[in-house]
């Protein structure tokens, strides 16, 4: 005993390290859990003349049923929204088509004012003077509103610059 005593004074860090390794070892014992593996090894297989019920519904699998029911059917008396949209665009369907987007300018329609706006820019690597560019746009943009269905008789034309 004396001989053992004085092996562990000469050999401290061996013997710490010796009892921090079992500690972990004892810890790690009585907190694991048996994995699926074992829990399905402990419980007993079905015999033959058991009745066997089936395997409760997760709460995804009662979802999809529910979702696989035809819905009842249920009629918004009215939508306004969904109303004055259908009304705008019987009256004015080329309102979908927009904005139209060119290299020198975009054209959108302004509810508000009733008409459309064109935003036109000046490119100044182009061979033709600002007027000749603004005379082209003024040409090509009512063109491409007719092309889209716009008579241009009800609605008035804006022409801006985007700086």
């Amino acid at each position: 005993m004396i001989n053992l005593i004085s092996f562990i004074k000469k050999q401290k860090l061996f013997v710490f390290l010796f009892l921090v390794i079992l500690l972990l070892l004892v810890i790690k014992f009585f907190l694991s859990k048996p994995t699926p593996l074992e829990k399905q090894a402990e419980s007993p297989a079905p015999s033959g003349n058991k009745i066997v019920s089936p395997p409760k519904k997760t709460e995804k699998e009662k979802y999809s049923e529910e979702a696989k029911e035809p819905l009842p059917s249920t009629k918004i008396p009215y939508d306004p929204v969904n109303e004055a949209l259908k009304e705008v665009l019987e009256e004015k369907p080329w309102l979908l088509m927009l904005p139209i987007v060119e290299k020198n300018y975009i054209i959108d329609y302004l509810g508000e004012e009733k008409g459309f706006r064109i935003l036109m820019t000046i490119d100044i690597t182009s061979s033709l003077t600002r007027d000749e560019q603004i005379a082209a746009i003024k040409k090509e943009a009512p063109e491409k509103l007719k092309q889209i269905g716009v008579d241009l008789s009800k609605e008035e034309i804006y022409y801006t610059f985007i700086p």
